[in-house]
């Protein structure tokens, strides 16, 4: 058997209560799972699905029942898990008893497990599962994001603008980008970020979402902004912290939207991306939206989005509506 599957194997023979679905095509998983034998050895072990599609993934929760007493594994990275999340949920409902999640860090980016403290090796995430006493359940809020034309998609951050753009660079390169392609990525928008007149480059450039924040539209207060971070994480990938320093109430999320010129941002880094400081003080003096414990966001979204790291994208502007999703269940390392 392929050493991929075998290790899974093992874990799923000593957890009855574990389900494994496996994502070819995660960064981690990706050269594994290549070969032929590797997907034959995948479909001969039980309760391990392999899916490599969104197709799959509905079709998987239609057929595969699942429920609050079991554990799901989501193996690949963040994008892995709020796509697995979301084709559960839509099918499932969201008052469903909805089965604890297992984070590994199989993807191209880990922020969920490293955030959970389970940034080791899946194979070391798999074995803390089995040992009482090395995991403990935490409930994570989630948010919705329903775009006209498209099912709802449920994770934790959600990002427009630039970083979507920046991924959408980096992951046209070619179709499994590199380190090379990444790091060429990062030196042409830092390039990008010194000109004088960034915010004119199609990278930087600001658009008026029509921002309606609790039933209340922003309208001519709105500045036109370049990025936006909507989210439930006070820490993200890279230990950024690009939300507005407070506790998320229950069914409540953070968000914080940004048009400053790129020099301005790096100048003002310490709040506006450490939460070393408020970066609503900075609102009114500069063109930033940030709020905090907000029921729901209404937008007119002009390309596509983010989720956790997952490029969603979307044809045409369209209505984009950012409401609190269901507490999700996840495994954590203990807190010390």
């Amino acid at each position: 058997m392929h050493a991929l599957t075998t290790t899974l194997d093992r874990h799923l023979r000593r957890a009855p209560s574990l389900l494994v679905v496996l994502n070819p095509n995660a960064g981690r998983v990706r050269r594994q799972m290549a070969s032929p034998a590797a997907r034959i050895a995948s479909e001969q072990t039980p309760r391990l699905h392999l899916t490599g599609s969104l197709e799959q993934l509905d079709a998987l929760f239609t057929e595969v029942p699942v429920d609050g007493e079991q554990t799901l594994c989501f193996y690949g990275g963040d994008g892995s898990i709020a796509r697995g999340l979301s084709a559960m949920i839509n099918r499932l409902g969201e008052d469903a008893a909805l089965p604890t999640i297992l984070p590994v860090a199989a993807g191209t980016i880990n922020v969920m497990s490293e955030y959970l403290g389970l940034s080791e090796a899946p194979a070391q995430t798999l074995a803390r599962f089995g040992e009482a006493g090395r995991l403990e359940r935490r409930l994570l809020p989630s948010i919705k994001i329903a775009v006209d034309g498209h099912a709802p998609i449920y994770g934790f951050m959600f990002g427009w603008g630039v970083g979507y753009r920046v991924l959408e660079s980096y992951y046209g390169r070619r179709p499994h980008p590199t380190l090379v392609d990444a790091s060429v990525t990062m030196a042409q928008t830092f390039a990008q970020s010194l000109h004088p007149r960034a915010t004119e480059l199609p990278l930087f450039s600001r658009r008026d979402l029509e921002l309606v924040i609790d039933g209340e539209a922003l309208g001519a207060s709105q500045p036109p902004l370049h990025s936006l971070i909507v989210g439930v994480l006070e820490r993200s990938t890279m230990g950024l912290r690009p939300l507005p320093p407070a506790p998320v109430h229950p069914r409540r999320f953070h968000l914080s939207g940004n048009g400053m010129h790129p020099t301005q941002v790096f100048r003002h880094a310490m709040p506006l991306l450490f939460a070393r400081g408020d970066q609503r003080e900075l609102e009114g003096r500069y063109p930033i939206v940030a709020r905090d414990n907000v029921g729901e966001l209404r937008m007119t979204m002009p390309e596509g989005y983010t989720i956790d790291g997952e490029m969603i994208v979307v044809e045409g502007a369209r209505a984009c509506t950012i409401s609190a999703g269901p507490a999700i269940p996840f495994w954590a390392a203990p807190r010390t």
